[in-house]
């Protein structure tokens, strides 16, 4: 024996380190993994340097811009026929119309040498003028909470948020302030605001071409962090809790670092315009900083693939030689298991050690199905004499006194009483002699019971009351003969019967859950439980009959509970399960 275990485990040992040595690929996996790794940090250092050259590149360009845009103001704030109008007081009315017409030319001509201003406003005690022909409300523009901010604190220049000039008539475009406080050349006292608004959608088409085709995001935030551009315009207005912790890493210094916006991962690089002092930001989808890496490691996947296509073959063939006997045997008894014993292993010509597992297991299933065979033909033989035995036991006295009580109140009464009596003993005698399988809808069983006790009642008169309460939808299920016309029996002739006053029957059938819940309970003399042996109740068809019938075909959980005092009444109750369709049968048919 020790030798032929040896044999197995250098027999099984073999056949799988053969497999094990066929998955040579994984060295090869390795040395791809490594090549992948180093090849992408180079690639995304590289990535990285040049998005942080274009962004340099974007930052130098936006200076320019902003530059040639104070360079064309140099008209408005220098030219020295507008540095005398607005140091002075007009004299008359007709003075101050020729200062406005001046000032507006010199604003009109700052708006049409750059076509990124949107507009030019000049606003002090005496005058405010705009580059635009169409009507303004400087009273708007002086609601602006930039604009009062500016006046307040006493700044002497500030770039706005984006804001929608709408104090313009027929303008409402988008537009970012630059805003500065102009002194007179020979004090220090303010001669008046001057306006810039700078075209946002002209920052827009210059800001878009350098991220489109790409995931990568350009934004922009001011000191206050307050959005003064972003791809998405809605953002401007209403920023999102990403936008604000964003902001949040760029004031504490941070010019490079991850970050997860908008449920992406992005690599943040920033830096800041000298003139405006903004955060210009981009952020690069890491998926497009590895895009190149993902190019150079296609062509080496593909060769890999092929490698790996032949190892996997090759060990698919030879794994699945040495275990598809063992993958049959255990499918053979995992359905053994779901109790599917009419399954073999199939034959097999070779002499391993799984063929003697196969052959041995084939000789214990058909062992098995051996005996079952015999139980269940013991089992059902003890269940036919058990039934033809039930049936039997119909109490001969029983039927002598019921058939003797008919024939003297035909003798005595002309009533149609007579004929309910008989209907009730011709269904009693037609259900305990009919020849059916076990099991019965409750309906029937009730059935039975009610004849049983129609017949006792036309006996003993009005000695006992009975009440039903029961559910259509438990009377629809099984349950085995015989179980409910015993514990009757019981309460009647041991319980009602020997009162001296009028007694009461309830029967009770409920469905609960899974369950049917039977109770048959009656305020008789009740019994004494302690000593059930002598109890003419617990014998024939009693109470014990019942009892091991129920536990035999439901379980123990089946069992009768009785509770009963002397002089208290009796009360029994038991569980079945809700059986639908009777095992072994299609239905019951109704003779």
């Amino acid at each position: 024996m020790k030798h032929q275990f040896k044999a197995t485990i250098h027999s099984l040992f073999t056949k799988l380190l053969s497999a094990f040595l066929l998955l040579g690929f994984l060295p090869l996996l390795f040395v791809n993994f490594m090549w992948y790794h180093n090849t992408s940090r180079i690639v995304y250092q590289n990535e990285l340097s040049n998005s942080q050259n274009l962004l340099n590149q974007l930052n130098v360009r936006l200076e320019n811009v902003l530059n040639t845009i104070n360079v064309n103001t140099y008209p408005f704030l220098f030219d020295r026929t507008v540095q005398d109008i607005i140091a002075s007081v007009p004299a008359a009315p007709d003075v101050k119309r020729e200062n406005e017409i001046i000032l507006k030319n010199v604003l009109s001509q700052i708006k049409e040498n750059n076509t990124m201003i949107s507009s030019v406003s000049f606003i002090n005690d005496f005058y405010k003028i705009c580059s635009v022909d169409s009507g303004v409300n400087y009273d708007i523009l002086e609601k602006e909470h930039w604009y009062q901010d500016f006046m307040t604190y006493g700044r002497t220049e500030t770039f706005t948020p984006v804001y929608i000039n709408s104090y313009i008539e027929r303008r409402g475009t988008e537009v970012i302030g630059w805003m500065r406080r102009l002194n007179y050349s020979t004090s220090s006292q303010t001669a008046g605001n001057f306006l810039v608004e700078i075209s946002y959608s002209t920052i827009n088409s210059f800001l878009m071409p350098s991220i489109e085709g790409t995931d990568n995001t350009i934004m922009i935030f001011d000191t206050a962090g307050n959005l003064i551009f972003h791809p998405e315009n809605n953002r401007l207005f209403s920023p999102d809790p990403d936008d604000k912790q964003l902001f949040q890493k760029l004031k504490a210094g941070e010019t490079l670092f991850n970050f997860d916006y908008n449920g992406q991962e992005y690599t943040i690089v920033s830096n800041r315009l000298a003139i405006t002092d903004w955060y210009l930001i981009m952020a690069i989808d890491t998926k497009t900083l590895l895009s190149s890496t993902t190019q150079a490691a296609r062509r080496v996947n593909i060769i890999t693939l092929f490698v790996l296509i032949g190892t996997v073959i090759c060990s698919y063939l030879i794994s699945r030689h040495i275990t598809k006997p063992i993958f049959q045997l255990s499918d053979t008894m995992k359905k053994v298991e779901a109790n599917q014993l009419d399954v073999t292993m199939p034959p097999s010509s070779s002499h391993d050690e799984i063929s003697i597992l196969s052959n041995g297991f084939n000789n214990m299933l058909s062992h098995i199905r051996s005996l079952l065979h015999d139980i269940r033909n013991e089992e059902q033989k003890k269940r036919d004499a058990e039934l033809k035995m039930l049936q039997a036991q119909i109490n001969p006295h029983f039927l002598y006194n019921t058939l003797n009580v008919i024939r003297w109140r035909a003798v005595m009464h002309n009533e149609i009483t007579i004929s309910k009596m008989i209907i009730s003993l011709i269904k009693l005698l037609e259900f305990s002699g009919k020849k059916t399988d076990e099991y019965v809808p409750i309906e029937k069983e009730l059935e039975h019971a009610q004849s049983y006790i129609d017949l006792i009642r036309y006996q003993y008169g009005d000695k006992f009351t009975v009440r039903y309460d029961t559910e259509a939808s438990a009377l629809s299920c099984y349950t085995i003969k015989f179980v409910l016309q015993p514990l009757v029996e019981n309460a009647i002739f041991h319980g009602l019967i020997p009162m001296e006053e009028t007694g009461e029957l309830t029967i009770r059938i409920q469905a609960e859950a899974e369950r049917i819940h039977f109770s048959v309970i009656d305020n008789g003399i009740g019994m004494d439980l302690t000593a059930p042996e002598h109890n003419p109740a617990f014998k024939g068809l009693g109470l014990s009959n019942v009892n091991e019938r129920l536990c035999r075909y439901f379980g123990p959980d089946a069992a009768l509970d009785i509770h009963s005092d002397n002089g208290a009444g009796t009360h029994i109750d038991f569980f079945i399960p809700a059986i639908q369709t009777p095992p072994g049968q299609g239905g019951y048919a109704d003779a």
